[in-house]
């Protein structure tokens, strides 16, 4: 991370830590344009503007990601 990107996270404690675009891209291991294009599509949380950047909540993306593999999780072998 560069001193940039380390001065536009806010923290407040672990899970309320707020990531901009590109930490969130970095995240979940996908292009800053797939963000984009998931949030224009809503399929994904969009971001709180502060300023001239928008922030997502370490919670948000957490619950994101549990809802994209919730059905995976539950899934049982057939017995």
């Amino acid at each position: 991370m560069n001193n940039q990107t380390d001065e536009r996270c806010h923290t407040l404690n672990d899970e309320q830590a707020l990531l901009d675009k590109q930490q969130v891209a970095r995240a979940l291991s996908i292009s800053i344009r797939t963000v984009d294009n998931l949030v224009k599509s809503g399929d994904f949380p969009p971001g709180v503007r502060m300023g001239r950047f928008l922030y997502w909540s370490q919670r948000t993306i957490a619950t994101w990601r549990r809802n994209q593999f919730a059905s995976q999780e539950r899934w049982r072998p057939r017995t």
